[in-house]
């Protein structure tokens, strides 16, 4: 399960994006698939920034399952 989440870098604009980058990391903790993550609504007018954190977080969860913890 995720426990944590947290964007450490970004290059958005901070009135289009800022929102989304403030709610979504927070909306992630205690997931566990990537079913979970992409079931998590987009923030209204911030869809693309929406979508890369997902995108990202997903990553991040493959990463973990392959490569730290040996494969799931």
């Amino acid at each position: 399960k995720i426990t944590a989440a947290e964007v450490i870098e970004q290059n958005e604009t901070a009135t289009i994006a800022g929102p989304a980058l403030e709610k979504l990391p927070g909306l992630f903790v205690g997931c566990a698939t990537a079913e979970e993550i992409d079931a998590i609504d987009s923030v209204s007018g911030a869809s693309t920034t929406s979508g890369a954190v997902v995108n990202a977080v997903n990553a991040a969860l493959d990463f973990y399952k392959n490569t730290v913890k040996g494969g799931a």
